[in-house]
């Protein structure tokens, strides 16, 4: 039983919602064209360092765990998540990086509030289950169905990590599923849609 707690921390370490960002962008790199070395760049700097740099400084003044698994001490680490996405985005679009990766940082910042807003308003969720379900919809876009499969069974073996290690609940982690993938859905497929009809009339 100890054996399988070391796994499931260790999955949930090299998962924590500040890094997993960094695992897709270095993917999409690999397989989007036209994507230059100064925007993966710029979408490491503000969709994991900003977040990594600040939640290890919060960690240490708050004198919390590392995980933060205190639902109201999460409040600050969204504001500053939500801020460099916000940031990241316009910088992204300002480069002129391709569609989806520039949509993804904005996927990151409409996610972002939207878990803020559950997290204070109703339950506790996955963040970590959060950052690999709905940015596993740019993976579906770019890669194909198989590589989305993939993904989706690593963020339900990372959720079920983070209920055997008793730090959330079977709904929190549903809960991250149940909105994050239509969210990212939407917002990945149907943003062109939705900016042409808002710009033509």
């Amino acid at each position: 039983m100890a054996t399988f707690t070391k796994v499931y921390r260790f999955v949930s370490l090299i998962m924590v919602p500040q890094v997993s960002p960094l695992y897709f962008f270095i993917v999409l790199f690999a397989y989007v064209k036209g994507m230059t070395i100064a925007e993966l760049a710029v979408s490491i700097l503000f969709a994991a360092v900003v977040e990594i740099a600040y939640t290890a400084a919060y960690i240490r003044k708050a004198g919390t765990d590392i995980f933060v698994t205190q639902r109201r001490k999460r409040d600050s680490i969204f504001y500053v998540s939500m801020t460099s996405f916000l940031i990241g985005f316009l910088v992204l679009r300002a480069l002129g990086a391709p569609y989806i990766i520039s949509t993804l940082m904005l996927a990151y910042f409409i996610n972002a509030i939207a878990a803020f807003l559950i997290n204070t308003f109703f339950d506790k969720v996955s963040i970590h289950v959060w950052d690999i379900s709905g940015p596993s919809i740019a993976i579906l876009y770019v890669l194909g169905a198989v590589p989305f499969a993939i993904t989706l069974i690593i963020a339900a073996f990372v959720g079920y990590s983070r209920i055997m290690l008793h730090h959330h609940t079977i709904r929190q982690v549903a809960l991250a599923f149940l909105v994050s993938l239509p969210l990212t859905y939407l917002i990945v497929f149907y943003l062109p849609i939705l900016s042409h009809a808002l710009f033509s009339i």
